[in-house]
Order: structure tokens, then sequence, then C-alpha cells
């Protein structure tokens, strides 16, 4: 039995510990480790600013969620909204702390309940699990309303900023382990363990992880910043008006420009050519010198028409999206530009088993993207989102969009191909691109 540590519960470790090996081992070796300790950091909550705290950190991390929870203090001169100030605040503002639409909506529907009273500290403490349970369901975002949404328990010490009152009652925490533990096996904890909904990943009942509801709703909304920037998409590709630099930048990015265009020769895509992710065509029309048939495939319609526009009829068009498409043929050559820094690192190798899948055999990859380099990043600036690998992107219009960009090194991009079956090679092209080309081992 391990010592009692102030703030944890001595029956749910040991229960923890028993029921897993892994588990078991963690705690072993750090006996002192007080998993919710940051909490202490955390500012007094009442029951709104508790559902904002869980509101914003499903399905993040913790240095995400206290980035967010930051950036919505800074706008409400240090602390959280109240419900009546998050209504009358504009619903960009939640998206400029670094909130989806859906989390946005799902906290200014609670904030309507907790101003017209439906909700409110009082009625919680006097509500039973059900129907404390009964009352948050009915919000849209919450739990049983949509899909894969369920209930959790979370546990809480004396500072817990989970807890509606005290008296809200004994609580029973769920376990689930990714094949370890049954989804019903529970362990008591603490009195003051309160009620906590938040969206998880969808599972099969033994814990098997499915799809993440937060995880596809930003991809969403990465999928709505490239509809929405279609027409000025080309700005940044060709230096031009938000995107201007000096005539000595814009000749280094030109010349590293080159040095992709010159490696895309080298590499001779030739044969029945595949493209992922078009976009706007620029690449396309490079490809169709070299393709004896081409198909280009892209989630927003906007870009299609403008590559259809560029290409003419030297390409197939296919509207698809690049994790649930499923090609019904393959390919000789599949290629992607700008494209895998915008895939999170959840979806890598579902990503690259869609690359698999869409090759002949003896069949290669060739694709590019932005390096991760001092140069890049002081050339074009970003606003880092609240997920690690994340930013926020303004388009001309002021509209604010949280995207996916995870940069990659070359020599750490083969490790992580390789891990995956694939024999690539990736070079730096100058100070802001790379290249690579990759074949699955045993292809060559």
């Amino acid at each position: 039995m391990t010592s009692k540590i102030a703030g944890v519960d001595p029956e749910a470790r040991e229960f923890l510990r028993n029921a897993d090996p892994v588990l078991a081992r963690i705690i072993d070796a750090r006996p002192d480790f007080r998993p919710r300790a940051w909490m202490e950091e955390l500012p007094p909550l009442d029951s709104f600013g508790t559902l904002i705290f869980q509101v914003v950190g499903q399905q993040l991390s913790v240095r995400a969620t206290r980035t967010i929870l930051s950036r919505l203090e800074q706008r409400f001169e240090g602390r959280l909204p109240t419900a009546g100030e998050l209504l009358e605040a504009h619903p960009q503002v939640l998206r400029d702390a670094g909130l989806s639409f859906r989390k946005g909506a799902t906290l200014r529907a609670l904030a309507e309940r907790f101003v017209d009273g439906r909700l409110s500290d009082d009625a919680f403490s006097r509500m039973t699990d059900d129907e404390a349970g009964a009352a948050l369901t009915e919000v849209p975002g919450i739990g049983q309303g949509t899909r894969r949404r369920s209930l959790a328990r979370s546990a809480g010490g004396s500072r817990a900023p989970h807890s509606w009152s005290k008296s809200v009652g004994p609580k029973r925490f769920v376990v689930r382990k990714r094949g370890c533990i049954p989804p019903r096996a529970c362990c008591p904890l603490t009195s003051d363990v309160p009620l906590v909904f938040v969206s998880q990943h969808s599972c099969d009942g033994w814990g098997r992880t499915i799809v993440a509801d937060d995880l596809q709703d930003r991809l969403d909304e990465q999928l709505r910043y490239y509809r929405a920037r279609a027409p000025e998409y080309d700005e940044w590709a060709l230096r031009e008006g938000r995107f201007a630099r000096s005539a000595r930048e814009r000749a280094r990015w030109f010349a590293d420009i080159g040095k992709l265009e010159r490696a895309l020769d080298r590499f001779q895509p030739s044969g029945n050519v595949l493209e992922l992710a078009c976009g706007t065509g620029q690449w396309t029309a490079r490809l169709a010198e070299y393709a004896d048939r081409l198909t280009a495939v892209d989630a927003a319609q906007e870009v299609l028409d403008l590559n259809r526009r560029r290409i003419g009829d030297r390409a197939r068009y296919i509207r698809a999206d690049m994790f649930s498409w499923k090609p019904t043929e393959t390919y000789d050559v599949v290629f992607f530009s700008f494209w895998l820094s915008h895939v999170p690192p959840e979806r890598f190798g579902q990503f690259w088993g869609l690359v698999r899948s869409a090759l002949a055999p003896s069949g290669r990859v060739f694709f590019i993207d932005n390096l991760a380099s001092r140069e890049a990043a002081s050339l074009d600036p970003e606003h880092p989102g609240p997920d690690e690998g994340s930013v926020v992107r303004h388009l001309s219009d002021g509209r604010a969009f949280q995207i996916w960009k995870v940069l990659h090194r070359p020599k750490q991009l083969e490790a992580d191909l390789s891990k995956l079956g694939w024999d690539a090679t990736a070079h730096r092209a100058g100070h802001f691109f790379l290249y690579c080309q990759a074949t699955p081992r045993g292809d060559n």
C-alpha cells in the first residue's frame, strides 16, 4: 500500500495499482506524485467557471487548457467571465482565445441557462447526480445529446476546482484503461468528487478508441479555413498582398521554390499520378507536364474550382476528405505539397496508410512542405494555437481559424516514416522548405 499523500485517495491509488501493471510501475516509481497538484494554481471557481474549465479542457492537454483560460482571463479583467459577460461578448472573442466553434456554442448555451436561472450554484447544491446529469445533458454539446459523449467522473481534493458544492455527495470514479479494465470497474473515492461531463474518445465499451469529437471538430475548422482562404491562397505562394516581403526575402523565397521544382524534375513523376490535397493547382500544373494520367483530390470544392481553371482537362478531380477517402485504383506516384504539416499527430499513421493503399507495386511518393527553421518562422510569424502543433490564422477580412501546423525536420521525418515501414529520404531545400521521396519498405 502506498503512503498517504495530501489530496490523493489511497484507496483509489491502490485500486489502480492492482488493476494495471503499467500503472503499478508508474505509481511505485513516483510514490509522491500528485497528479492534480497543478489545479491548486487555479483560482476558485463557481459552477459556471467550473463548466468553462471543463468545456475548454475537452481533449486538450493541461498546457493547452491553461493557454485558452489565460486568454479568456486577459479579455475579462484577469478573471473568467460570468455567464452574463460571456453572453454579451462577441462569439469571435471565444474563437480568438482558441476555442472551436462547437465549444464556443456550448459555453454560450450554458451561459444562457445560468442567466435565465435554469442552472445556478444553488440549484446544483440541491440536485442529485441524476438530476445534475439531466440538467447538463440538455445543453447542446454536453452529455448524451450528441454522439461520442460519455459521462466521466473526476476525482478532486479539498481544492478541486470542479466542485459545485461540498454537499454534492459521494460519487464513483469510472476507470477505463485501454484493454485492461472493463468499463464498469469502479472504485470509491472521497465524498467531494464532483460530476464532470467531458467529450471523450468514442469507445466500443472496452476502452478502445474510435474517434475523438474534438479532434474532428478541429479538422472541420481547418477545412473551413481553406475553403474560405481559397481566393487569397496564392498570395502566400507568390509573396503578394499581405505576404509581400522585401526584394531580398522574395529572392530567397523563389530561389528555394526553384530547388523544389528541380527536385521534382529529378524525381520524374510519370505514369498514373495521384495528387492529394491538390489545392489551387500550382503544383498540379507541374505534375501535368509529366503524368500520363493525373488525378487531383481535395476536400474543398473552392480550391478544386480554382485548380480546374488553371489546369483544364489535364486532370481528373475528386472531392474527398483525406482521412476517409478510399482509392478505387492504384497509382505509380502519389504526390502532395504543403499538406503533411496540416496532418495532426493523431492522424499521421492513418494518413500514411491511405498513401500506401493508393500505391501500385513499385509505386513512389514525393512530397514537399514547410521546413521547421528559424528563417521560415521569422518570415511569416505564426500565432500559436492552444494545442501543440496548432496555430491561429486570420484571413484578410479578420476571421480567425485554428489549424494544424506540425513542422517537420528531414532526419526526424525519415525516422518517423521508418517506424511506419517506409524507406524515406528527406532534404532541406534552402531556408524555407523540405522535400522527401519514399517507398514502402520491401517495394524497392
